[in-house]
Formats: structure tokens, C-alpha cells, sequence
């Protein structure tokens, strides 16, 4: 199945700043530039969930909320990084 995405990213700023932005999230790709969400956050390790009927759900659940808290803990570390903070 085809999985077809335009983002629209409007950065604003100072100029050097808008500079040093595109040198690290910007890369070519087949002759296109695209933004490297990886550069952001990376993108974390597969993993194997279990599933048992009797507590299957229970552990899916907990492991996408500790998932999402990981995400959230870089992206606050990466914006204060940025930030200069």
C-alpha cells in the first residue's frame, strides 16, 4: 500500500539559525531535499510484544505509554538543546 505524505514546515528566525537548521534536519534523497525527522528524534528500535489473551492488552498499553514518554523526554531535550538551555 502506498503511503504518500507532504509536510508543510515553516521555519522562522534568524538567518544563520534558519542555516544551521537546514544543515542538520535537511538531506537529498533520489534528488529531493527532505527533512530527516530522524535528525529530531530518532526513530526508536523495533520491538517483539508478547500478546497473551489474559494480559496481552494490559502490557501493549503500558509499553505505548513508556514508548510515548521516551518520545516526548527527547523532544523536550531536544527543544531546550536548540534553545540553549
Amino acid at each position: 500500500m502506498p503511503n504518500h505524505v507532504t509536510t508543510r514546515c515553516i521555519v522562522t528566525g534568524p538567518q544563520p539559525e534558519i542555516a544551521r537548521f537546514r544543515e542538520l534536519i535537511f538531506r537529498f534523497h533520489d534528488g529531493d531535499q527532505i527533512l530527516d525527522f530522524n535528525e529530531v528524534i530518532p526513530m526508536p528500535s523495533p520491538t517483539n510484544v508478547s500478546f497473551d489473551p489474559q494480559f496481552g492488552s494490559e502490557r501493549v498499553v503500558e509499553k505505548a505509554r513508556l514508548v510515548a514518554g521516551e518520545l516526548v523526554d527527547k523532544l523536550k531535550a531536544f527543544t531546550r538543546k536548540k534553545r540553549g538551555g
